[in-house]
């Protein structure tokens, strides 16, 4: 939405806005980018490897969503940034900075895909690499465009350096370490393999988060004496109960949470269901708030929200 009110005023605003989403594509993008390097014959086995896809059409089509990955965070972060020129009435700008983006991806990724490939005599698999990796270079350099140009009208960009070195660092061990116990257990099938790698991967990635106490994790209960019990787990936000614990009529509210460990059910468990991000994953593991599940079947159709 456009900004609105004097001239400070709205640069204090786009950073408060910046600086809590630009926190939330960081948590959520790393993670998923260093996965696609690290996990790809996985991910793609597990949603495309049947029939006359083998496991070679798998292997092509990883390394092309590796290369991908090089600029997932950047492309992010830079549809923040241009949103930020959006609201204050400027889309010529976030254009220049796209021209610029297109031009790299062409020259660059025309030349890996076709002369160079030619004459270093590499696969047509790594020419689509040089090619996908083309563009991820070009949205590092649209993102630097727009985070300069955006500081010369609102101020100090509140880009999360510390988070996204964190999370590089979690996710990238993360990885290396499901990779070690891929390779060393070597399941048989993309099914099993990819029930083994992708919840590995996402309780290793999030445990850092919570033993470091990133501000994404959070802890609910009904006991404020608690407080300072949950924050030595971990927690680094501490929710009343009672905000989710009222009854709802609307199916689906902003989308809050990235994922949900749920020890209640009932009514709050419902409440969640509805706040989750899209393709987030809700893991229900108590009762203590009834077994029965108000909600409807809204979030899963319409947000991809899993209930495990």
């Amino acid at each position: 939405a456009r900004v609105t009110g004097d001239a400070e005023a709205i640069a204090a605003a786009l950073r408060a806005r910046l600086k809590s989403a630009l926190r939330r594509v960081v948590f959520l993008v790393m993670p998923s980018a260093i996965a696609f390097v690290a996990l790809g014959d996985v991910i793609v086995g597990l949603v495309f490897q049947s029939g006359r896809f083998d496991a070679g059409d798998t292997h092509a089509v990883w390394i092309i969503l590796a290369g991908s990955a090089l600029g997932l965070s950047a492309g992010t972060q830079g549809r923040l940034l241009a949103s930020a020129f959006y609201a204050l009435g400027d889309t010529k700008t976030p254009l220049r900075a796209a021209l610029v983006r297109v031009a790299i991806t062409f020259i660059a990724g025309w030349a890996f895909a076709l002369p160079l490939r030619h004459q270093l005599g590499y696969s047509a698999v790594w020419g689509a690499f040089g090619l996908t990796a083309s563009a991820g270079v070009a949205a590092w350099i649209e993102y630097e465009l727009l985070r300069r140009w955006l500081a010369r009208r609102i101020g100090h960009v509140p880009v999360p350096v510390g988070l996204v070195l964190g999370s590089f660092a979690a996710a990238a061990v993360a990885g290396a370490l499901t990779w070690m116990v891929m390779h060393a257990v070597a399941p048989r099938g993309v099914l099993v393999a990819a029930a083994l790698a992708l919840p590995l991967y996402g309780a290793l990635y999030l445990w850092p988060m919570v033993v470091f106490r990133v501000p994404e994790v959070a802890a609910v209960t009904g006991r404020p004496e608690t407080a300072g019990y949950l924050q030595g787990l971990g927690a680094a936000r501490i929710v009343p109960r009672e905000e989710l614990a009222e009854t709802v009529k609307r199916p689906l509210e902003s989308e809050t949470w990235a994922g949900c460990v749920d020890a209640v059910g009932g009514a709050m468990l419902a409440r969640v269901l509805g706040q989750m991000k899209y393709g987030a994953s809700v893991a229900a593991v108590g009762l203590a708030g009834g077994a029965a599940l108000p909600a409807t079947v809204i979030p899963f159709l319409l947000r991809g929200v899993n209930l495990l």
